[in-house]
């Protein structure tokens, strides 16, 4: 079965929730019993601890997402400030995104547009591939 480690982290996921929801609720009809409801939040913490969070894989054959426009810019202009910054010295990437924002945002919409077009060809062909990819499992 291709991708059965999805079908295991589900799993693995779902039997984590049903174990933490199963041992809070013990602790807190146990507190319920014993008068002390306005304890069951320190107990949880106590005896539980934070709800274990399980981060899905990532699938390296998924397609890319497509990228904005902004980021189109920024590909293009973005080497020749870091060159401009390492002639002065130190690099600093901070500095080199601040000034691609300001730079960005005085740009009119007719300079935008290059940058537009190529935003709006990735995303058709994201478009195509995530449609493949879903094809390809069924989704």
């Amino acid at each position: 079965m291709p991708h059965s480690h999805y079908l295991f982290h589900n799993n693995t996921a779902s039997l984590n929730d049903l174990w933490f929801e199963s041992h809070a609720s013990i602790i807190k009809m146990v507190a319920m019993e014993l008068g002390g409801a306005e304890k069951i939040p320190e107990l949880l913490e106590k005896y539980l601890g934070p709800k274990m969070k399980i981060k899905a894989p990532k699938d390296p054959d998924r397609p890319k997402r497509p990228k904005t426009s902004y980021f189109y810019y920024c590909d293009q202009y973005r080497p020749a400030l870091i060159e401009a910054q390492r002639k002065k010295g130190k690099v600093q990437i901070g500095n080199i995104a601040k000034s691609l924002g300001k730079s960005w945002a005085k740009l009119t919409a007719k300079q935008k547009k290059p940058f537009h077009t190529a935003a709006e060809k990735d995303k058709e062909r994201y478009i195509n591939e995530i449609g493949e990819y879903n094809e390809k499992f069924g989704l």
